[in-house]
């Protein structure tokens, strides 16, 4: 599958994948989910600066770990999908 450019899949991963998310109930409701835990947690946890620092290095890291999965499921699902067709 090296024949698939780095941008196509880039496009297929990036603003088509936003709009579907958008139009996502589902979506929305889990980011809404996620939003207010985030901020129960602030305010009731007694984190100093210091340690949200680190939080916040540790959620960018996750961050990018889910991305990165989340490219490789899709480049696994769409070979198969070619494999498929042909």
């Amino acid at each position: 599958m090296d024949f698939i450019s780095e941008e196509f899949f880039a496009a297929r991963t990036g603003e088509a994948l936003e709009a579907r998310l958008r139009d996502s109930g589902t979506f929305r409701q889990q980011m809404k989910s996620l939003h207010e835990a985030s901020k129960a947690s602030s305010k009731d946890s007694g984190i100093l600066k210091k340690g949200w620092k680190l939080y916040d290095r540790l959620e960018d890291e996750w961050t990018k770990y889910n991305i990165l999965y989340g490219e490789e499921a899709y480049r696994l699902g769409f070979q198969d999908g070619v494999q498929t067709a042909s």
